[in-house]
């Protein structure tokens, strides 16, 4: 399984499609996401959020939630960028 390509890019694209234009996501590996430029507000980053966890339960066949206290506590966010989330998702996945 390829996190970037089987879960973060459909997940990515689902959303897109219901975003205006100035609000999508570009689709490669170090693509901004949420805050220092990335074009997400809260209720986007939310939806990405929800739409990832699918796509991981339909995956990789586990339920996850990607919002914690650990992940909002950190130093470098995990939501800044496709990069860092793919990350992100990847140390989730193998724990």
């Amino acid at each position: 399984m390829n996190i970037h390509s089987d879960i973060l890019l459909p997940a990515i694209s689902e959303l897109n499609s219901t975003l205006e234009a100035h609000q999508q996501i570009a689709e490669n590996e170090d693509a901004p996401l949420f805050g220092g430029g990335g074009p997400l507000d809260s209720l986007a980053l939310v939806n990405l959020t929800l739409l990832i966890e699918e796509k991981i339960k339909d995956v990789a066949q586990q339920d996850v939630r990607l919002v914690s206290d650990k992940a909002l506590s950190m130093k470098n966010s995990p939501f800044r960028s496709t990069a860092a989330l793919t990350q992100y998702i990847a140390d989730i996945l193998d724990q």
